[in-house]
This record gives structure tokens, sequence and C-alpha cells, in this order.
């Protein structure tokens, strides 16, 4: 899959919901299933937490060989014939060394980020075909990202206290 499809801005918002919602099926999995249904979906946990694994192992110990790799594709690159029209005052010089180091210690950090993200969104859609097949398909995205908002409700100790104070009241009646 092309880098170009994941764009450069990222949105934050939408990264933390789809990493509860793994979560939340991870949780699903070694809780809220039974039988042959959970041990596929532990195997499937297990077996992306490996992959994980041995992706950033891979990164770690491959990182130069690849970004000296990407570097030879951006000399290739920078060597081909222009089509844009530069400036002579406006000079750019395609084969700097520093630039292209950067450059390609860039492309690789993101093509690593883009295999974990697509590792995690792949362990996501087995889950839920497994919490499918086991009739838990109720495992509604909405649902988690508000179990996690309110999580990560910042209000005041009192007024966390006094929300549930209410909340018991209303329930009580």
């Amino acid at each position: 899959m092309p880098l170009d499809q994941f764009s450069s801005k990222r949105d934050i918002a939408k990264e933390m919901r789809e990493s509860f919602h793994l979560k939340g099926l991870r949780r699903l999995a070694d809780l809220g299933l039974r039988g042959h249904h959970k041990v596929e979906a532990l195997k499937v946990v297990a077996h992306y937490e490996h992959a994980r694994k041995e992706e950033i192992k891979d990164f770690k110990e491959g990182y130069e060989a690849r970004v000296s790799k990407t570097i030879k594709q951006l000399q290739a690159e920078a060597g081909q014939k222009a089509r844009d029209f530069n400036h002579p005052f406006a000079f750019l010089d395609r084969f700097d060394k520093g630039q292209l180091t950067l450059r390609a210690q860039k492309r690789v950090r993101k093509a690593h980020e883009v295999t974990m993200v697509l590792l995690d969104r792949q362990e996501t859609r087995e889950l839920e075909s497994i919490a499918r097949k086991a009739g838990r398909g109720d495992i509604d995205p909405e649902i988690l990202s508000k179990d996690f908002e309110r999580a990560t409700d910042r209000r005041s100790v009192d007024e966390r206290r006094n929300m549930m104070r209410s909340r018991l009241r209303s329930r009580s009646r």
C-alpha cells in the first residue's frame, strides 16, 4: 500500500477512537467470549502482538539499511529529468546529502508507522469478525467511545463526586 494514501496530517481523535475500540475488542476476547471463540480470539491477539514485536525489532535492527536504501531511491529520483521549472535564483540542490538523509529517515519512519497502523486495523477486523460469529456483534464503537470519554473525564474531583451522587439518587428513585 503506498504511503501517499495516508495523509501527512494526523487525526488524533480518530487514532484514539480506533485504539480504544481495539482495546475494547481485546478485553472482550479475554473476558467476554467463551469456548472456541475465546481460543480463536486469543490466538489472533497473540499473533498480532508477535507481529508488532517483530516489526519493531526489524525496524530497530534494519533502520540504517532501510535509510541507505531509501537514500539510493531518492538519489535515483533526483537524477531523473525534472519537469518543473526552477528559477536560477531559487536554486534547489536535489543531491544535498543532508536533505536526502532527512527525507529518507522520514520515509522510513512513516513506512514503519503505516505498517503498525495496518496491523492494528487488521487485528480489529478479525476480532470484530470473531465477535459477530460468537453472537457478540453488539460491540458498537460509539459505546466504546462514550466509555473512553467517561474514563478521561477531566473535571475536578468534587464535580465528579457530585455527578455520581446525582446519578445514584436518580437510580434509587
